[in-house]
């Protein structure tokens, strides 16, 4: 009976594929070309099955490897400041796009849509945003329903009302009432 020799058996594998590279390349990209669709349903599958385990493998990694990657990105965006300034540029448009999609659920039509029906202004205050500056997408954070287009100004008002409640809206109005009339000594 022959005994089996692991180092054997690996030093002959080594040879086979130093002398037929070419072949087995081509028969893995012929097989890959023929599989696309399966393979990426299955790569699907897996990531969905084990996303919770394959979030806490990148976790555990970027804690014990923070510093070391921070260091590469601080070298690599001082390397590529113009390009990374020139993609940003070109590409501003549509990262704001994804953004509305992704926070709000409107797409760049609507949001323009939109825009159109209430003039290219402010709801509220009727003001026009400065050139390259959006008018704000106005929501009810509740039930996160798109209501409008705001200027910054009008925007951040309203979230404090909203968030305080019309009662401070209220005691707000009183005070700006007495403030002016000149009854507050200073």
């Amino acid at each position: 009976m022959t005994t089996y020799d692991k180092e054997k058996q690996k030093a002959c594998n080594k040879a086979y594929y130093a002398a037929h590279r070419d072949e087995i390349k081509a028969r893995h990209k012929a097989y890959g070309v023929a599989h696309r669709e399966e393979q990426k349903l299955y790569q699907r599958a897996y990531r969905a099955g084990h996303r919770d385990e394959q979030k806490a493998y990148r976790k555990a990694y970027h804690a014990a490897h923070r510093d070391e990657q921070m260091s590469y990105q601080r070298l690599y965006r001082a390397a590529h400041r113009d390009e990374a300034r020139a993609y940003g540029a070109a590409h501003r448009d549509e990262h704001k796009d994804r953004a509305l999609l992704r926070k709000y659920g409107i797409a760049p039509g609507e949001w323009q849509k939109i825009f159109n029906r209430q003039g290219g202004a402010c709801a509220i205050c009727g003001g026009i945003e400065k050139k390259g500056r959006r008018l704000c997408v106005d929501h009810a954070h509740a039930t996160g329903k798109v209501r409008g287009l705001l200027c910054v100004r009008c925007n951040s008002s309203l979230e404090r009302m909203e968030t305080a409640g019309v009662e401070w809206a209220r005691r707000a109005l009183a005070y700006i009432a007495v403030a002016s009339s000149g009854a507050v000594s200073t």
